[in-house]
């Protein structure tokens, strides 16, 4: 048993539930469950708290203490250990302060509220928590910044400003913060169905019930949260931990996405570790200055924008190596290209090269349906390429601050250009493409 926190003595009945807490100077209990909480503080605020017969909780009162306003009730509607809506009444007025709904998804983790109204939902990192909320327009309104514990330590406006002191803030008007749990503003302790957690100490008030539930010999500290890793492991019922929620990570690389996936863990590592292992299953070796044509760059935007219109590449190499075939009447002297940097528009139609610089080639070769043989430097050699409905490509280029010529011819293509300081060339493909 924790018996001092802080120089705070703490104090507990038979059964092991606390008497006496840290920010609280009387509590009461009925077979397990929290009734009444006299808070310290000049105020003596107190907060009372009732449960269905399934030990699931459906009012909570707060009565101000020293003369203070307000004095409230909220009433749960609850479907299994889910709240659905919530009606907060004045107890001095009896008037209806505010009603919640709250909005689940199939999984039946919740995911927004409606507010007078408005619809609001939340955004969750990977572990769960609740980090911010938007309206229905998608504009961030409140933001939440937890410790691994699940301390509030910063609640703020879309802008950052802080709202932790405005009771009618969205911010502070919704209840589900850290790993998705319902928070008490009146206590600082999270709601878990089955236990209360203060995460300023870092422990459940009252004892599990179910001996070892959490595996390990810290399952055998009845009042540890999460095995005392709340970093991996959560606790949504107050009964038994549970990994934290699923992680994804996202490896684009070849001008595609590959996402893995580590069921129910919070590693990050490990899903990078699970996408780089189905990736290379699936896909042969290649460097990683490999770009999908097969040539080689120092960059290439594609390989991390894949949807760019704007293509460019830098220090770009692509060689083909020797190699003969006498019965195919096939022959591949040599090859090799090089350009600085390439940069241009692409899009379905037409592509426009126009930031070629620094651009130099040689091949020759022959087989049966082709022969071609080329030799040119250029400073500059902008182009543009047509396409007419799949049927037939039309590339026209120029050469500036170039020398050299080449010929190609195709089955189904020829290029013929030459330079000599200023030189002009021109490419026609056809077929279906």
């Amino acid at each position: 048993l924790l018996t001092n926190y802080n120089g705070t003595s703490i104090t507990y009945d038979a059964s092991g539930n606390p008497t006496k807490w840290k920010n609280a100077s009387n509590l009461y209990w009925k077979g397990g469950r929290l009734t009444l909480v006299s808070l310290e503080g000049t105020n003596a605020n107190e907060v009372s708290f009732s449960y269905n017969s399934a030990g699931i909780r459906t009012k909570k009162h707060f009565a101000g203490g020293a003369g203070m306003v307000p004095y409230y009730t909220d009433v749960y509607t609850v479907d299994g250990s889910r709240i659905l809506s919530e009606v907060r009444t004045d107890d001095q007025l009896y008037t209806v302060v505010r009603t919640l709904y709250y909005i689940y998804d199939a999984s039946g983790s919740v995911i927004g509220m409606e507010y007078n109204g408005a619809k609001y939902w939340y955004d969750k990192n990977l572990q769960g928590d609740i980090v911010g909320i938007r309206n229905a327009s998608g504009t961030l309104v409140a933001q939440y910044v937890y410790d691994a514990w699940g301390k509030n330590l910063q609640i703020t406006d879309k802008d950052g400003n802080d709202v932790s002191g405005n009771p009618d803030h969205i911010a502070n008007i919704n209840p589900f913060r850290y790993r998705g749990y319902y928070y008490d503003v009146e206590t600082g302790w999270y709601y878990l169905n089955a236990r209360y957690y203060d995460p300023n100490v870092g422990r459940f008030l009252s004892p599990d019930t179910i001996l070892g539930a959490n595996g390990g010999l810290q399952g055998y500290n009845l009042f540890a949260y999460c095995n005392n890793n709340p970093v991996m492991f959560a606790d949504a019922t107050g009964y038994a931990l549970h990994r934290a929620n699923t992680a994804y990570a996202i490896l684009e690389t070849d001008g595609r996405a590959y996402i893995g996936v580590c069921m129910n863990s919070v590693s990050i590592s490990k899903a990078i570790e699970e996408t780089l292992k189905s990736f290379e299953e699936e896909q042969p070796k290649r460097s990683r200055y490999q770009n999908s044509d097969g040539s080689y760059s120092l960059y290439d935007n594609k390989r991390f924008n894949p949807d760019s219109v704007y293509h460019e590449q830098l220090f770009v190499v692509d060689t083909a190596n020797p190699s003969f075939n006498v019965n195919k009447s096939k022959a591949n002297v040599f090859g090799a290209g090089f350009t600085a940097y390439k940069g241009g528009w692409e899009t379905e139609y037409i592509d426009l090269s126009l930031l070629d610089f620094g651009q130099g080639k040689i091949a020759a070769g022959f087989d049966s349906e082709y022969i071609g043989v080329s030799a040119i430097a250029t400073a500059w050699a902008p182009s543009v390429s047509f396409s007419f409905f799949g049927l037939f490509d039309i590339k026209v280029g120029a050469n500036l601050g170039s020398v050299g010529f080449e010929a190609n011819k195709t089955s189904n293509d020829f290029t013929l250009g030459g330079a000599a300081l200023f030189g002009f060339s021109i490419n026609i493909s056809w077929g279906i493409k």
